[in-house]
């Protein structure tokens, strides 16, 4: 059963990757997240809506639009519109203007229906994209969590390759 909503979260998830997405060159994404701060999916039908960016503007984290209703917090790699991770890759969480990231010491994605849809459980106080793509929340420049320890595996068409 789990890999049956596996598989259609992934299949929507690629689907909703073939609308161009958009990247407004007038707004300023930060590039460090302190404790305070707080985004909400905007209801805009952009398919993709930044909230943090690498310093080379290469990577994007931010709410990627699944489907009309559902949202997967996800770091993007900005020219190819490809996710390179995504949090909590079996459930999406719900695209509601109350649909809520913040950042208290932990990363935390919460929306009204299914309250806490996936969270860091750490006590940083920052969150940073590095140029490698890899999220990291930090205390004192000191990674507590970083996405690199939990992958995300981006089903891609052709023939796999195995060592």
């Amino acid at each position: 059963m789990l890999a049956t909503h596996q598989l259609q979260f992934i299949a929507i998830l690629v689907l909703s990757l073939e609308t161009t997405l958009t990247y407004s060159a007038t707004t300023s994404i930060p590039q460090e997240l302190h404790i305070g701060f707080s985004a909400a999916p905007e209801s805009s039908t952009t398919p993709f809506q930044a909230v943090l960016s690498d310093p080379n503007g290469n990577f994007s984290l931010g709410f990627l639009r699944v489907n009309r209703n559902q949202l997967a917090l996800a770091v993007l790699h900005v020219a190819s519109s490809e996710p390179f991770w995504v949090a909590n890759p079996t459930h999406a969480a719900s695209w509601f203007d109350t649909t809520r990231l913040f950042f208290n010491g932990s990363l935390v994605l919460s929306d009204p229906e299914t309250r806490v849809s996936w969270s860091t459980a750490t006590n940083g106080d920052r969150a940073v994209l590095l140029n490698s793509s890899n999220l990291q929340v930090q205390t004192k420049g000191a990674p507590l969590w970083e996405s690199f320890h939990f992958p995300y595996r981006y089903p891609r068409p052709g023939p796999e390759f195995h060592r």
